[in-house]
């Protein structure tokens, strides 16, 4: 029962986080018009999920060109993973690092800029997951900052 009601509570973040991240949903839009609106998409794994940062999984960084690429193969989301773990502080008020915050907003912007919607989501983050009711605080403090930074 317990485990139902934590994937419950992961699907909604997930799909609240979607709609935080590209500001994507009218008020007139019902979810049927967004899952068609979100079409084909692809997934800029090994980049912002990679426990060591950027660049540690793949040899590579997330690039501006990407984006281009992936509009002109006909996809119209992206799904951009983050560990946010690792760039968060331990102790209240978990904040964010601004450099990396701004990173994701750089590579969020692309996607933006080419009417790619945004799936915005946190990946290998063990600390929510090992014990959810207990590290709460964190996880909404997580969620306020992406929402507070994204929210337009």
């Amino acid at each position: 029962m317990m485990k139902r009601k934590y994937y419950r509570f992961v699907l909604i973040v997930y799909l609240v986080s979607v709609c935080i991240a590209t500001n994507s949903l009218a008020a007139s839009s019902t979810a049927w018009e967004q899952i068609v609106r979100m079409g084909p998409g692809i997934n800029l794994g090994n980049v912002f999920d990679a426990p060591k940062g950027e660049g540690t999984w793949w040899k590579g960084t997330a690039r501006e060109e990407f984006f281009d690429d992936f509009k002109a193969a006909g996809f119209k989301n992206v799904r951009l993973p983050v560990t946010w773990q690792n760039h968060m502080a331990e102790t209240e008020p978990y904040t964010i690092d601004k450099k990396f915050m701004e990173r994701i907003a750089e590579v969020v912007g692309w996607a933006i800029e080419r009417k790619l919607v945004v799936v915005l989501n946190a990946h290998h983050d063990e600390w929510f997951k090992n014990d959810p009711n207990g590290q709460m605080k964190k996880f909404e403090a997580l969620w306020r900052q992406i929402a507070t930074r994204f929210k337009d």
